[in-house]
């Protein structure tokens, strides 16, 4: 398939989007005491996300999905189950291509700083070190040009 979302073309497309709306669609943690031991905590994250779009109102959602699990050996220590809701709203209808470079580029410098934050607070609540996520890694498609700054709106 030929590439028709160019750099320059990702970078124009998106000053017709604004975000409208973020928030938490669920938060589930659970602590298991009983297997608390001596020990570093291993962590796993896996995460999904699922884009849709609403070609009446020209308006996408993304749904980021996180499961995170720590672990002492084989003994489950906590678990979290998190979603986040954004929706956007776009001048010009977002096309399948550009919606998949946002995905891997913009949504996650959205979403991944409030999910550092709440992962951090709750395993803190639960009574265990407080867990600081690892910063996001830029892909390479966004250092070819995909991620910018954006300039201010006045």
């Amino acid at each position: 398939m030929p590439k028709t979302v160019t750099p320059d073309k990702y970078s124009s497309l998106l000053n017709f989007v604004e975000l409208r709306k973020l928030g938490f669609l669920e938060i589930v943690s659970r602590v298991f005491p009983e297997n608390l031991a001596e020990g570093e905590i291993k962590v796993d994250t896996t995460n999904e996300v699922e884009l849709q779009s609403h070609e009446a109102s020209k308006t996408f959602s993304a749904m980021d999905k996180y499961v995170i699990n720590g672990t002492i050996g084989e003994k489950k220590i906590f678990e979290i189950n998190l979603k986040v809701i954004a929706l956007f709203e776009s001048k010009v209808k977002p096309e399948n291509e550009f919606l998949a470079i946002f995905e891997k580029n913009t949504l996650k410098i959205i979403t991944y700083p409030y999910i550092r934050e709440l992962v951090s607070g709750l395993t803190a609540k639960m009574g265990l070190p407080a867990l600081f996520l690892p910063i996001w890694k830029v892909p390479p498609q966004s250092q070819q040009g995909y991620l910018s700054i954006a300039k201010a709106k006045k």
